[in-house]
């Protein structure tokens, strides 16, 4: 699969935006600075203009209802609770697999890549916590481009279908939006968020699972 390599490149992209830097060792007079330290104002300053750019982009819509999120304090990246919710995320890295065994490599990459983004939204949020901060407002922005290619591939998928579309496809499917809404509407409560929307995630990889299923045993039932 490949989300661990897309997480490694989305983690350099969220370094980009991160807030805050701890600042480099100075050296001491006359020593020598291996290349990649040499290096780093540039890339430092690289960070800086990328996020300065991206956060002024959003600030005229720091209000928007679809940029705030839920505050899931006091639980942090590093609580239990939190950590299972971040790890509901891998289901999109099997479902991308399984897309892509089935023949459908570019709606397999689109769910991970939504995966890989998704992933870096909440850890993003609960690490920040709030529902305004800017860093995790972005990390969602970038969420949204990818879920909504994401969803509106699979919908087609579906609707490629026809008749042989499973009936546990849409049980899964409808499950997952209730959840995500139930986590809209009531998700004030931490615990109640996380495991709504946790699954939200578990439900959706599920739904994207029946299709890919679907599909194979349509493939695999057509004269070769």
């Amino acid at each position: 699969p490949m989300l661990w390599p897309l997480l490694l490149a989305y983690a350099s992209v969220a370094r980009a935006f991160s807030w805050g830097t701890a600042a480099a060792p100075r050296p001491s007079r006359g020593a020598t600075l291996p290349t990649q330290q040499r290096e780093q104002p540039a890339l430092e300053l690289l960070q800086r203009r990328l996020r300065a750019t991206a956060l002024h982009a959003l600030r005229p819509h720091h209000q928007h209802p679809l940029l705030q999120y839920a505050d899931i304090r006091p639980f942090t990246e590093l609580s239990p609770e939190a950590q299972l919710f971040l790890g509901t995320n891998l289901a999109f890295g099997v479902v991308g697999w399984q897309l892509s065994s089935a023949g459908s490599p570019t709606l397999g990459l689109l769910a991970e890549c939504a995966g890989v983004a998704s992933f870096f939204y909440h850890w993003e949020q609960c690490r920040r916590g709030g529902s305004r901060h800017p860093s995790v407002q972005l990390a969602l922005t970038v969420d949204y481009a990818f879920a909504l290619p994401a969803a509106g591939s699979a919908l087609w998928y579906a609707a490629a279908l026809g008749e042989t579309l499973p009936a546990s496809a849409v049980a899964a499917g409808f499950a997952a939006s209730a959840a995500f809404v139930a986590a809209w509407l009531w998700g004030k409560e931490p615990r109640r968020y996380l495991a709504l929307h946790g699954a939200w995630h578990v439900l959706g990889a599920v739904a994207a699972s029946e299709l890919a299923s679907a599909h194979a045993a349509l493939a695999s039932a057509l004269p070769a």
